[in-house]
């Protein structure tokens, strides 16, 4: 027993020292997971139509009127223009992308959302509302139901728990952590992602809020509608500019907008060219001459749409402006 003991430790030594001398391949490394979206998209786009939106490498989007393609369907491609893929014949708003699904409202079916695999399939109808400005966040959906004048709903990405949160009359939300920020009758309120604790913030007439951190930035109507700022707490009110201000969108430090002034003696269509300013109101110049609605910004461009639904993209700066196809 004990010689065949010291037969097997010598074989085992053996072999160990056979491993030893012999390289083992790495293990390789897993690979990276694609990002998911906590929120479908930002409420600042939604406010302004959500005609893109962005999930890891990946666009989704309304083809609008670009050139080359369908007008008004769902499409997507990777950010750098390659493996462009029709995903439906949809006419989608308030495009949000979360995990493996697009939500979105239906234009072709009265306004009523929808959601539909990335890959195009298990296409699915969640409410029978005429919905506006849908906006996806964590597990609920939250809308604006237009056949009950503007009264904001929530429900389950799954179409399941639907609820009456406030209303009528409510616009321009905004879902900032636990807390929801929108007009209603002009004036600026907050409550809880479940409708309790209503709270008046601002009593002024109030257009296209976007809330930053601690601050509020809206068109003032009291003044014309010119940019305002002010803190969520109701102090250090400012005035931003002078310019009539619409379809704003606020990135970083930057505020982008509509300036809709006009002198009395333009046609509407001569105005509404896209300007940008610091977040202070300095360095305020213009960016382009024409027309611009639905101002989206995803992944560092904005996105646009002229007066005939055409869809123009350009850099933060305002370079590179030209059509988006």
């Amino acid at each position: 027993m004990k010689t065949r003991v010291i037969y097997l430790l010598l074989v085992g030594a053996a072999v160990l020292s056979g491993c030893a001398g012999k390289s083992v391949p790495p293990i390789p490394p897993e690979p990276p997971i694609p990002p998911i979206n906590i929120i479908g998209n930002s409420p600042s786009n939604i406010n302004n139509g959500g005609i893109i939106t962005v999930q890891g490498e990946w666009l989704y989007f309304n083809t609008g009127l670009t050139s080359g393609l369908i007008r008004n369907r769902l499409y997507c491609m990777k950010i750098d223009g390659s493996e462009k893929a029709k995903i439906n014949d949809d006419w989608p708003g308030s495009i949000n992308v979360v995990g493996d699904r697009i939500f979105y409202i239906n234009h072709k079916d009265g306004s009523k959302i929808y959601s539909v695999n990335t890959d195009g399939s298990d296409r699915i109808k969640l409410n029978d509302d005429n919905s506006q400005s849908l906006f996806v966040y964590r597990d609920y959906l939250y809308y604006l139901n237009y056949d009950e004048s503007f009264t904001l709903y929530s429900m389950k990405t799954d179409g399941t728990e639907r609820k009456k949160l406030c209303g009528p009359w409510t616009v321009y939300v905004n879902i900032i952590g636990d807390l929801i920020y929108f007009v209603d009758n002009d004036n600026i309120y907050t409550m809880e992602l479940d409708g309790s604790d209503e709270k008046i913030l601002l009593n002024e007439r109030a257009s296209w809020i976007n809330i930053v951190e601690d601050t509020i930035y809206y068109a003032n109507g009291d003044d014309g509608w010119k940019l305002y700022s002010i803190k969520t707490d109701g102090s250090e009110k400012k005035k931003l500019n002078d310019d009539n201000s619409g379809s704003i969108n606020i990135f970083e430090d930057r505020i982008y907008y509509a300036n809709r002034s006009s002198d009395g003696t333009k046609l509407h269509s001569e105005t509404n060219h896209l300007y940008m300013m610091k977040t202070d109101g300095s360095e305020r110049r213009k960016l382009n001459n024409i027309p611009s609605y639905c101002i989206n910004i995803i992944n560092g461009r904005i996105y646009y749409t002229d007066t005939s639904g055409e869809i123009y993209t350009m850099t933060l700066d305002g370079e590179d402006d030209r059509l988006f196809k």
